[in-house]
């Protein structure tokens, strides 16, 4: 019982339950069910095989899971930009007319023929016979291909071409997660769809596709980074040894202050190294030490990284976050930026040099 409702409780991850059944978070696609989740695990298997619905985050699981199912990368298309229902059908539908199997194969025939009569004939007949099977399938298989040729669609397959780029629609649906995925992607800013550019080209690509409001894209993209974030936990779950990087920035124009922090690990399953960012998180306090000793925790738990894993902690050399560090991961863990020490030395370098050079003022008459 305990392990069926450990797997009910990891298809909800991905799905909103509605009336009938569940909606995928992904591609928004409704699943019926039939008082289990048969149907929601077989819909993430076909539609979504860059998830793997059966590894957990739990941490005694480490030695008995297989890194191997995160080798599909969170940062594929194919995971974030997911599409719903069947292929999108093209405007023109490829009927083929080929013959059976048994008048296309003249070279297997001609062969098998040629074998049975090995005993009989000499070396030059089956050489002949060999020759005379590969012409054969040459040409049988170039009348087949000749036949395939591509027809004008019939009405319902009109109608439903046009069906598709309704609301819910496979085409719309997979427009739509494209866009979302070009915002995400390239950290451009929501209202770009909003832009008379862009609703032109779209109406030039796509006249009957209708482009989602601003309020929806920020849904679509608020929902699949649930989705995300429990594939980067599961990930992480895995890994023995992380290094963090955080730093602390003020934006001059709007006079706010952030801080940002990012993960690097080992991936067992590529072995090579991943990084993620971990979040941004926008300071309302004081930057003291005890404030960001809090911000730091609170980071951690959000994404499960106990203390433990982490085994080095990459800073610039401020008071503020350097002792933070060394209070709450220990000071043999800290490791001061080269970028950020070696800035100054230049900076003052090229100010003492600026000192030494006279300067002559010329003044005009």
């Amino acid at each position: 019982m305990s392990s069926n409702s450990s797997n009910s409780s990891t298809m909800w991850k991905y799905f909103d339950k509605c009336d009938n059944g569940g909606s995928c978070k992904l591609c928004r696609m409704t699943v019926k069910t039939c008082g289990n989740t048969t149907n929601l695990k077989q819909h993430l298997k076909r539609k979504h095989p860059s998830i793997n619905i059966n590894v957990t985050a739990c941490k005694s699981a480490r030695s008995e899971s297989d890194p191997t199912p995160f080798e599909n990368d969170e940062d594929d298309p194919s995971m974030v930009q997911s599409t719903s229902g069947t292929q999108t059908t093209l405007d023109t539908v490829v009927v083929s007319h080929s013959r059976p199997t048994s008048q296309c194969s003249g070279y297997e025939t001609v062969l098998s023929k040629g074998s049975e009569l090995s005993d009989s004939i000499s070396e030059v007949s089956v050489a002949s016979n060999f020759t005379v099977g590969t012409s054969t399938s040459r040409s049988s298989s170039s009348s087949c291909s000749k036949q395939s040729k591509l027809m004008q669609p019939t009405i319902a397959q009109s109608f439903n071409d046009i069906r598709s780029f309704e609301k819910g629609g496979v085409k719309s649906v997979s427009i739509t997660n494209s866009i979302v995925y070009m915002l995400v992607k390239d950290n451009m800013p929501l209202w770009s769809t909003e832009k008379d550019g862009f609703k032109y080209f779209m109406k030039t690509v796509v006249p009957m596709y209708k482009i989602p409001s601003r309020k929806t894209i920020t849904k679509l993209i608020s929902t699949k980074y649930d989705v995300l974030a429990v594939q980067i936990k599961n990930k992480l779950s895995l890994v023995e040894n992380i290094t963090l990087t955080t730093d602390i920035w003020t934006d001059t124009i709007n006079t706010k202050s952030y801080l940002g922090m990012t993960g690097h690990y080992l991936s067992l399953s590529k072995l090579q190294l991943e990084s993620v960012m971990l979040g941004v998180l926008e300071l309302q306090e004081r930057h003291t030490s005890e404030n960001i000793i809090g911000w730091l925790d609170n980071l951690l738990k959000k994404w499960g990284i106990e203390k433990n894993q982490v085994i080095l902690v990459v800073t610039d050399s401020g008071a503020n976050i350097k002792h933070a560090v060394y209070n709450f991961f220990g000071k043999d863990k800290h490791l001061p930026c080269f970028a950020h020490t070696l800035n100054p030395v230049a900076a003052i370098t090229y100010l003492k040099r600026c000192s030494s050079t006279p300067f002559i003022i010329v003044v005009g008459g």
